[in-house]
């Protein structure tokens, strides 16, 4: 995931499929963050669903914390190289589609 400061992000969940490849659902939209909440906005995604989410979140040094995840600072995205296919696996198997 990608937060920018003028909030916008992008997130992405992938799998890779090969050495040089992978497979991602990707949304990009706007958040906001009020006391301990953070709410995700998609605007655009890979996957139909479209709806705001809400989550707990704390922040310490350069990690977000949510109940789902941990979000930590990196240098470079551990994709760099790598092709990747956008799509969904809303069924259980990925289905390649466009970011819409």
């Amino acid at each position: 995931m990608q937060l920018t400061p003028d909030g916008h992000y992008v997130s992405w969940d992938a799998t890779m499929t090969g050495a040089a490849t992978a497979d991602a659902e990707i949304e990009l939209g706007t958040y906001a963050a009020t006391g301990d909440r953070i709410t995700f906005t998609p605007a655009t995604s890979s996957c139909s669903t479209k709806e705001p989410h809400s989550l707990p979140y704390s922040v310490a040094e350069l990690t977000l914390t949510t109940p789902e995840a941990v979000f930590e600072r990196r240098a470079q995205s551990p994709f760099v190289g790598v092709a990747i296919r956008p799509g969904c696996a809303d069924t259980g198997a990925f289905v390649p589609q466009p970011i819409q």
